[in-house]
């Protein structure tokens, strides 16, 4: 019988762990690159700690190479603990359909090129699909990855979100599993 290999949670940074703005919020940043105020999700140092005793993690952003290097020194000091930094030099151009809405109203879809995150390329590190769960705040980046994917709620500065103790509880049900794509992500998502 096989036994599970150990998950690599996939994070990715911006909205998701962090949010970076180029207008001060009311609170002070955490840190600050280039031209960017940087706020830490709450909880964020903890749940990491939390994640790297359990899992492999890495982090995948679609973000320019050279800001997700500096934002990650400075996120995640023991950054040699993550299985891989990849950024937007790692990503594929895709054209997506985006709805558009006037005040709750379906008024049809518009094209937009997205940076997506193909989950394959991961699989020339010796890692099996199956053992792969990518977290990230927007459904478009992770498109052809949809089984591999929890979907979390954006992040954009509220120091009362409280997402990340939520998802560390969820991240239980991947502790045992053979396979991530057959945990139904839907009640996380939908919540």
């Amino acid at each position: 019988m096989n036994s599970p290999q150990k998950i690599l949670l996939i994070f990715d940074l911006d909205e998701t762990l962090i949010h970076a703005t180029t207008k001060k919020l009311e609170a002070e940043p955490d840190f600050i690159i280039g031209d960017f105020f940087i706020y830490k999700r709450p909880f964020v140092d903890e749940f990491l700690q939390a994640c790297f005793l359990k899992y492999k993690v890495a982090l995948w952003s679609s973000a320019d190479d050279e800001y997700v290097k500096e934002t990650v020194k400075q996120l995640i000091p023991n950054h040699e603990y993550l299985e891989f930094i990849w950024a937007r030099s790692n990503c594929s151009v895709k054209v997506v359909k985006k709805p558009i809405y006037d005040e709750g109203e379906f008024l049809g879809n518009y094209k937009e090129y997205q940076w997506i995150k193909p989950l394959n390329r991961i699989r020339r590190k010796g890692l099996r699909i199956s053992s792969m769960l990518i977290i990230d705040n927007s459904p478009y980046k992770v498109i052809e990855s949809k089984e591999n994917a929890l979907i979390i709620k954006s992040f954009y500065g509220d120091k009362k979100d409280r997402e990340l103790t939520v998802l560390l509880k969820e991240l239980e049900k991947y502790d045992t599993t053979l396979d991530v794509r057959k945990i139904d992500k839907n009640e996380y998502e939908c919540r």
